[in-house]
């Protein structure tokens, strides 16, 4: 009795593309259902039907919601603390990374600033246009910046890359680093550089007086810039 009511009620619910959802969490039960057919065969219309579903959508959403805040949070926190791992349109301001960089305990700091040149291979260059992804460029950043610490007992270190058109003089990456020893600073400073040159998803364009060329990040031997 009981299967044969419930096969009637899909009969009832499911044939000639009508549709429900039902189900039961902790009490509570909802139920869509656009149409349903009626004993004579004709369809009619009956909208959408919540009951007590409306409470636990409204609940549902607020978790997510407060979830996402939560990770904005902590996105924007970690951006507050390590503010000199950054991706700009702007140009570059050594001054500020110098002043975020200085420690008294170093004895060392060494800075690397790739500029931008009016020459390339055999071209000469009239400007650069730099692209990027900037969420995982700034991860791949971070992490090379991580390890040049370990590896080199750094005290600070400051990657900032520039992105967008630039012209000649200007500067596309600056790198500086403090530690107690000079060796120490040099060693992690260059391998800040052609680490993020081959690593980081960063492409330069090479713009010339009669044509264009998007430049590999390892192609540095004669390129324009002296960063990648």
């Amino acid at each position: 009795m009981g299967a044969n009511r419930q096969g009637g009620r899909r009969d009832r619910f499911l044939s000639a593309g009508e549709w429900r959802f039902r189900s039961t969490i902790g009490g509570w039960t909802g139920v869509v259902a656009p149409a349903k057919r009626e004993e004579n065969g004709s369809m009619t219309s009956c909208g959408v039907k919540f009951f007590s579903f409306l409470p636990f959508m409204f609940s549902f959403w607020r978790f997510i919601l407060a979830r996402l805040k939560e990770t904005i949070g902590r996105q924007n926190a970690a951006q507050s603390e390590n503010p000199m791992i950054r991706i700009v349109k702007s140009p570059i301001n050594r001054g500020e990374i110098l002043d975020v960089v200085s420690d008294p305990a170093s004895g060392a700091l060494v800075m690397f600033d790739g500029v931008i040149r009016n020459h390339a291979r055999g071209k000469r260059v009239t400007h650069l246009f730099y692209e990027a992804y900037p969420e995982m460029a700034a991860r791949e950043m971070s992490r090379i910046r991580e390890e040049a610490v370990q590896r080199w007992s750094l005290k600070r270190a400051a990657i900032v890359h520039r992105i967008g058109r630039m012209e000649i003089g200007e500067s596309s990456v600056v790198i500086a680093v403090t530690s107690a020893h000079r060796a120490n600073a040099f060693d992690a400073c260059r391998f800040i550089i052609d680490t993020l040159k081959t690593t980081v998803p960063i492409w330069k364009k090479e713009h010339y007086a009669n044509g264009e060329c998007w430049i590999e990040g390892n192609a540095d031997e004669s390129s324009s810039s002296d960063d990648q």
